[in-house]
Order: C-alpha cells, then sequence, then structure tokens
C-alpha cells in the first residue's frame, strides 16, 4: 500500500456517541475515509454490515469489538481490526491479543496514534499501544513466536483461540460453520503439535498460564 492510498475504514461500538466522535477523527485525516459507522449490533448484522462496506480496516471499542474480531474473521476478505481499550477493562487486552487483532491501543490514544495504527494495521502489520500494558507486547511476541514454532495452521489457531474461549466442540462448529468431526480432528492436531493431552492444557495456554510458567 502506497502513502497516498486511501485506507476504508469501518468504525463499530455500542455507543452512537462513540461511534460519532471516533468517525470523526478518522474523517478528519487525508487518505482516510469512513465507510459505514455502526452502533449496538448483533453478530449477524454486523458480518453483512462488513460485506456490504467491505473496510480495509475497522476501528472497535469496547466488549463489543470481541464479536467484531470473530465476524470480521468469516467474511471472504477479512479487514484487519484496530481495538481501543483499557488495561483493566473487561474483556482484558490479552483477550483480543490471542483474538488476532491487529493493532491494540489504549483507549487514551492520540489522534495521531490512532491514524498510525490503522494505516499500519491495513498494511497487515500488528501493533500494540506499550502503554496499555508494557508486559502485553513481550505476551504477544511470545504467542506469535509459540504458535509459528508449533506449526499450527490459521484454522487451529483459531480453534485454539475458541477452546480458550471455553467453548463446545458443538459451539466452535457453529461458530466456525465446521462439522463437529472436523473441531475434533483440529483438537486432536493441535494437541499433538503443542505437545499437551488435556483440553484445559490448551486453554492455559491461550490464557498464557502455561506459557509463562
Amino acid at each position: 500500500m502506497s502513502d497516498e492510498s486511501v485506507v476504508k475504514v469501518g468504525v463499530v461500538a455500542h455507543h452512537e456517541l462513540l461511534v460519532t466522535g471516533i468517525a470523526n477523527l478518522i474523517t478528519a485525516c487525508r487518505h482516510l475515509r469512513v465507510v459505514g459507522k455502526l452502533s449496538a449490533v448483533r453478530p449477524a448484522p454486523l458480518r453483512r454490515w462488513v460485506l456490504e462496506t467491505k473496510p480495509d480496516v475497522v476501528v472497535s471499542a469496547d466488549r463489543i469489538a470481541l464479536s467484531v474480531l470473530d465476524e470480521a474473521s468469516r467474511v471472504p476478505t477479512p479487514p484487519s481490526v484496530v481495538v481501543l481499550a483499557s488495561a483493566d477493562g473487561d474483556p482484558g487486552p490479552e483477550q483480543f491479543i490471542a483474538a488476532g487483532v491487529s493493532a491494540l491501543l489504549h483507549s487514551g490514544v492520540s489522534t495521531e496514534e490512532l491514524v498510525r495504527a490503522v494505516r499500519l494495521a491495513a498494511s497487515g502489520h500488528q501493533v500494540v499501544n506499550t502503554a496499555l500494558a508494557p508486559e502485553l507486547v513481550a505476551a504477544m511476541r511470545q504467542w506469535a513466536s509459540f504458535t509459528e514454532m508449533a506449526g499450527l495452521t490459521s484454522r487451529e489457531r483459531e480453534i485454539l483461540h475458541d477452546i480458550g474461549d471455553g467453548l463446545t466442540n458443538i459451539q466452535i462448529s457453529s461458530r466456525r460453520n465446521i462439522s463437529v468431526g472436523t473441531v475434533k480432528v483440529h483438537i486432536r492436531a493441535l494437541k499433538a503439535k503443542t505437545g499437551v493431552d488435556h483440553r484445559a492444557e490448551l486453554i492455559a495456554l491461550v490464557h498464557g498460564s502455561a506459557l509463562n510458567s
């Protein structure tokens, strides 16, 4: 992506006022264009909205951002997702990292930092704001290194994240639109590649306890 290209941005949050505020910041920036705004959504409308607006990047905030990450991953050409979060919020920053966020920023980030993160995310880079929680930068790198060393496929990483969310095989099947049998095949592969025997150990991997022990 060249410096002069326009990045199409969608904005999603629970509250319309927050959506409008973020959209106004982005609209004022050269080479960024807001193609859609959405507030207080359910998963199905969210996925349809992504398909219709075709953003390069979705900027989201608060708890709805996890749904954004999940639903955006289901479209043929998934957008990058930039999340504004707080260090002590729910969900925590580590959950967004495990979900595959492109850029994770503190909710009090400056306009300049937000714009930079959007453009980097659109170019395929991953960004974590060190002011959010410095230890998360190391954790993210450790997690990326672990999944790469384990040779996990993108589907296996998705299912490992689902397991970390506490989903059953049936729920994973529904979320990923695959059969329960296929879910079990992926879980067997995950156990073999990560060297664990039990589902609880896979959950521990997602939440970092096994990696940090």
